[in-house]
């Protein structure tokens, strides 16, 4: 998530862009963007191949940015969540490089390319949060790669609600152990690599040796985080430097 700054960059820049020095980040975002729009759970907002904006504000909810094989199979390439500004453009600067698709209802807010140019120019807040955004995102999807790669199934989930459990406390003193996970079994193994059956038998197994309990299979607390890190392969404490913004 986004973390609340102040602009303290060059007058002379935030008068050519036409931002107010000591702008806030969220005042600068709402300068610029399209008026936001509700997106309902389960809606494609931005489609593979098709033009898009380069920015799009996920004010609130969880939404996928994915890819889709010819054969209609999709891989998750990124869980995005409230607060996440998701830059889906290809190298043309016109087209996105995949789908994004909410999870949960979403509030959204377009930042088209004009607006989005000068934004960088003249908002630090903004500059400063896309390169620690970008940064942190390299990290999560190296994090996850390497267990899509080489990885078994239970070090691919054990990462996957670490980085969840991580992303979710971001700001807070301790991030949440419960949270709801708004994905079906068939969502989470587009994410892990996995199908839905293998995703059911990991968890059911999880449950059984007291790492994890699931109700109604979208409601998960995780009962060992020890044991969670050694499956997935990770220090919590490194994994947090790499993938949360600095508060």
């Amino acid at each position: 998530m986004l973390e609340r700054k102040t602009c303290r960059g060059a007058e002379s820049a935030a008068q050519r862009t036409g931002f107010r020095v000591g702008c806030s980040l969220k005042t600068c975002l709402r300068s610029a963007a399209d008026p936001a729009r509700r997106v309902p759970a389960g809606a494609h907002f931005v489609h593979e191949g098709a033009q898009a904006a380069p920015c799009y504000w996920l004010e609130s909810g969880w939404a996928v940015l994915f890819k889709t094989l010819q054969d209609g199979r999709d891989q998750i390439i990124d869980i995005h969540l409230a607060g996440d500004l998701v830059q889906p453009l290809a190298a043309d600067g016109l087209t996105a490089s995949g789908g994004l698709q909410a999870l949960t209802p979403c509030v959204v807010s377009a930042i088209h390319a004009s607006r989005w140019e000068r934004l960088r120019a003249g908002c630090k807040p903004v500059r400063d949060a896309c390169d620690v955004q970008a940064a942190a995102v390299s990290a999560r999807r190296g994090e996850r790669m390497l267990r899509l790669g080489r990885g078994s199934a239970a070090m691919r989930l054990a990462y996957l609600l670490l980085e969840l459990h991580l992303r979710l406390g971001a700001g807070a003193a301790a991030p949440p152990r419960a949270f709801h996970l708004p994905m079906t079994q068939r969502q989470i193994g587009d994410a892990a690599g996995l199908c839905s059956v293998h995703v059911s038998r990991v968890f059911s197994q999880f449950n059984r040796d007291g790492v994890m309990t699931t109700r109604d299979h979208t409601d998960v607390e995780l009962r060992d985080i020890g044991r969670l890190c050694a499956h997935a392969g990770v220090e919590i404490a490194a994994l947090r430097r790499a993938i949360i913004l600095p508060q």
